[in-house]
């Protein structure tokens, strides 16, 4: 895998991301709905974190909006 092919999965996993961070957020949805998604919510964050060892550097901007160069 090529650092370019690993900013690419970064940014689909981080949009992933990011709904799930408004679905978790959400107040009309119960949280016992809420726990059936968390391990999937656990697999989206780990995977973030093999995308970011495969880039190596990165800045902290790059980290919460994504690779747009």
């Amino acid at each position: 895998m090529t650092i370019a092919e690993a900013k690419q999965e970064y940014n689909k996993l981080l949009k992933r991301y990011n709904k799930a961070v408004e679905y978790f957020d959400r107040k009309d949805i119960p949280d016992s709905e809420k726990e059936k998604f968390i391990e999937n919510f656990r697999e989206i964050l780990a995977g973030l974190n093999y995308y970011l060892s495969k880039i190596e550097v990165f800045t902290n901007q790059q980290v919460l909006e994504g690779f747009y160069e």
